[in-house]
């Protein structure tokens, strides 16, 4: 039997939860204030595909740390619309425009990097991956 647990905010709401498959294909059982939720069919089959995939994009935000380059942050995310501070920058993922981070770059120790930021600067600080809808510029 396959358990998970996982914990996660969405839209700034914090969803924790359990959900036990009988196998990674299969139907799925999830715990609901009222008992559990029986994921079955399609809804199952819709259920595994996408936690497949976003565990994909989450490995792919992971990877981004602190010394990380500009150049390593644009091959996973892309610049996103709307006003940004001067040094941070606001980056949407390029697979999914709902997956979001904040980072702040540095050019050399203790300067922080504007815009355009170099290929070359480093990440300093990083905010935990959030979802949002688009900004339009």
């Amino acid at each position: 039997m396959n358990r998970r647990k996982a914990v996660f905010t969405l839209g700034g709401v914090v969803v924790a939860g359990e959900a036990i498959a009988a196998d990674p294909t299969g139907d799925v059982r999830i715990s609901v204030e009222e008992g559990w939720r029986l994921i079955a069919g399609e809804e199952a089959n819709a259920y595994h595909t996408t936690n497949k995939w976003l565990e994909a994009r989450l490995k792919e935000v992971e990877s981004v740390k602190i010394g990380s380059t500009y150049a390593d942050v644009v091959k996973i995310f892309h610049r996103d619309g709307g006003v940004s501070s001067v040094s941070k920058h606001r980056f949407v993922h390029i697979l999914c425009p709902f997956i979001k981070i904040d980072v702040e770059f540095e050019d050399k120790p203790g300067v922080k990097s504007g815009y355009p930021v170099p290929a070359t600067a480093t990440v300093v600080s990083i905010s935990r991956p959030y979802f949002e809808r688009g900004f339009e510029d």
